[in-house]
């Protein structure tokens, strides 16, 4: 992972003070991990969908990267050098008033192996059925 990239975007609280405050990468990791276990039961259940594969068309075989030849499939694209792997999370259910709405995972490739590049996890107030 590539600790000068990571990025950390989500409306917890203590989650913005560690992105807004420059803070450490193994900082961010450790509230992610903290808050998956300390709060369980708005995680409970989720699974990801099938992520979001994205990749240059025709770089492997000498093509020009150009925004055109960008592309993004469910399935991996055969013969394709993948450049981003993006899990995402379905709205979750209504715990405590609280609901997950957006749990995105990214990796990225760049001239390097793939390595994990941002989390986005925000929650909103919802009624409890």
């Amino acid at each position: 992972m590539d600790k000068s990239r990571f990025k950390l975007r989500t409306n917890a609280p203590e989650g913005r003070r560690l992105e807004q405050g420059g803070s450490p990468t193994g900082d961010k990791i450790d509230w992610l991990m903290r808050t998956f276990n300390d709060h369980s039961e708005l995680f409970s259940g989720f699974a990801f969908e099938k992520p979001d594969f994205t990749y240059m068309r025709g770089k492997l075989k000498g093509g020009k990267p150009s925004v055109d030849n960008l592309r993004t499939s469910k399935r991996f694209p055969k013969d394709e050098c993948v450049q981003e792997v993006n899990y995402d999370v379905p709205t979750g259910p209504c715990v405590m008033l609280q609901q997950l709405t957006r749990l995105s995972i990214t990796f990225v490739k760049d001239e390097r192996p793939l390595s994990l590049r941002s989390v986005e996890m925000f929650f909103n107030a919802c009624t409890a059925k």
